[in-house]
């Protein structure tokens, strides 16, 4: 739950002997290419395809395998795989399924690992060649957003400040919600209502409601698929979208005191297209019924990737 890149299509000449005779070839267009703002463009590779049948289905063995393989694409050619380096980097801020089946059960959340320097300046390197060869500006932002969480992270602040302002301005979506996780992460509830409400009006097209009136008007348009963005709703990538983004906002609503516009954003998460198969239904209703009122620490952990992305628990 705020975080937040050229690549050439490959022409194969087929030539004969008389130039009226020649033929060619188009590799087809790759992922993170064209602007794919509204709808996803191109054709992932093998791998790529599978890192997400992984994401959605909670197989964290699939996953890994996935990003060995993509990773080793994307050093075997770069231009070609920018969209493999971008994802290769992103899953290291992906959270074991164990994680979101504790979320959903309301039992205690496992510890995970220390942060490995390796592993950081590994992602580092994935997510600068990304935005080395992507041209999608969704894809672009995303990986800038994320390569800025590390920037910052690594206390080079002014870099960091560079890129996540570059981010925003090629992925206002991915950003704006990275930038919640920054305040939460700051234990900043103000400031990050503050966030959310502006990355609600990116994806409405104009100011929300302060007390949630527009919560019922967002959700039909999330459900339409009309809002301004594609990471702003749920999709093939991210299934439960609709249901995170409006949870989170119930819950920043909650944190800042506001309950009856938090309740109103919990009702509509319950009207998603998907919501029946999402498995943080169960805490959506533990959320509704006051048996598990939001947090700030467990608000922050509802902003890790699987509150959205994954569809179904092994």
């Amino acid at each position: 739950m705020s975080l937040r890149f050229v690549i050439p299509l490959v022409t194969l000449s087929l030539l004969g002997a008389c130039g009226s005779d020649a033929t060619s070839v188009t590799a087809p267009l790759r992922p993170g290419v064209e602007d794919s703002t509204h709808a996803y463009k191109g054709t992932p590779s093998a791998a790529e395809s599978a890192f997400w049948v992984a994401v959605r289905g909670g197989d964290d063995t699939g996953r890994a395998e996935a990003v060995n393989m993509m990773r080793a694409d994307a050093q075997r050619d770069p231009a070609t795989y920018g969209y493999s380096a971008f994802l290769s980097g992103a899953n290291r801020f992906m959270l074991p399924t164990v994680v979101l089946r504790a979320q959903a059960a309301g039992t205690m959340i496992p510890e995970g690992p220390p942060s490995n320097p390796d592993q950081l300046a590994e992602a580092g390197t994935l997510l600068t060649q990304g935005m080395q060869n992507l041209t999608d500006p969704l894809y672009l932002g995303f990986d800038a957003a994320f390569l800025a969480t590390l920037q910052l992270g690594s206390g080079d602040v002014a870099t960091g400040q560079q890129t996540f302002a570059f981010a925003m301005q090629k992925n206002p979506a991915a950003s704006g919600f990275i930038s919640v996780i920054f305040k939460l992460q700051q234990q900043d509830a103000a400031g990050a209502l503050d966030a959310f409400d502006q990355l609600l009006a990116y994806c409405y097209g104009g100011p929300v409601d302060p007390d949630g009136a527009d919560a019922g008007a967002f959700l039909a348009r999330a459900n339409a698929a009309t809002l301004a963005h594609r990471e702003c709703y749920s999709g093939y990538h991210a299934t439960h979208g609709t249901e995170g983004v409006l949870l989170l906002a119930g819950d920043v609503h909650a944190l800042n005191g506001n309950t009856e516009a938090a309740g109103r954003y919990y009702a509509a998460a319950q009207g998603a297209t998907n919501h029946a198969s999402w498995p943080l239904a169960p805490l959506l209703q533990r959320r509704m019924n006051g048996t598990e009122p939001a947090s700030l620490g467990a608000t922050t952990g509802l902003t890790a990737c699987g509150t959205c992305h994954t569809n179904t628990l092994p």
